[in-house]
């Protein structure tokens, strides 16, 4: 569960498309820092780290081939 005293990264809170708030609470990013795993405060929705790095996997390849 989100507390404030276990956010000492700072990350911000993003925005959940299943509940469209904006109450997703990264605990950390994945291997790539583009993806967060957490939870989110509303609906309880949860990612662990590996879904994160499947998540974040996607996005890093999309960056790179787009980076020319």
């Amino acid at each position: 569960m989100y507390h404030p005293k276990h956010n000492p990264d700072g990350h911000d809170f993003e925005e959940r498309p299943v509940c469209g708030y904006e109450t997703f609470y990264a605990q950390g990013l994945d291997m790539w820092g583009r993806a967060g795993f957490g939870q989110c405060v509303v609906c309880s929705y949860r990612r662990s780290p590996r879904v994160a790095d499947q998540e974040g996997f996607g996005e890093h390849v999309t960056w790179l081939m787009g980076k020319d």
